[in-house]
Order: structure tokens, then C-alpha cells, then sequence
């Protein structure tokens, strides 16, 4: 059967939209990777502007934090501090 411009019409099969939907496993992989990229990116964000990391130089703390170790530090006002919590700063010279 011709169209009226003379060009021969086109069959769909009805398997052709199911041809191009990705498989389960396949949607899966995508979700993990989208999610696992932006988990990445938003760790990565943090660290750079709300937090800072320290390799510990003296053992001041000796039974809990060992010199060499590693210290994750959240930048804080004066305010925030309370009874209980590691503070970390310069000391003057």
C-alpha cells in the first residue's frame, strides 16, 4: 500500500518500542552508577569547603588518637562548642 506522496508506508512491529527499553539489569547499573557519581561529588564537595583533614603530629591524646593518625576536622565557632568535644587549633607562636 502507497501513501498519497507515493512513498510506500513503513510497518511497525510491535516488538520495536520492547527492542529499545533497556533490560532490568541494565536500568540497575545505570541507578548504581547515577547515584554512586553523585554520592562521589557531593563527598567530594563537603570535604573541600565544610571540612578539613590533619594528620595528628604529637601525642597529646595518646590513649585515644595516636600521632600519625588521621583527623577529619568541622570548621566551628566558639558557640557551637560544648563539654565533650575535640578541639583542634593553632597554637600561637
Amino acid at each position: 500500500m502507497r501513501s498519497e506522496v507515493g512513498e510506500p508506508e513503513e510497518e511497525f512491529s510491535a516488538t520495536e518500542p520492547e527492542a529499545r527499553r533497556l533490560s532490568l539489569a541494565a536500568r540497575v547499573l545505570l541507578a548504581v552508577l547515577v547515584l554512586g557519581f553523585g554520592f562521589t561529588v557531593a563527598g567530594i564537595g563537603l570535604l573541600v569547603t565544610k571540612f578539613d583533614v590533619y594528620t595528628v603530629p604529637g601525642n597529646a591524646m595518646a590513649d585515644t588518637i595516636r600521632p600519625g593518625d588521621r583527623a577529619v576536622v568541622l570548621r566551628a565557632g566558639e558557640a557551637t562548642i560544648r563539654r565533650g568535644d575535640v578541639v583542634l587549633f593553632d597554637a600561637p607562636r
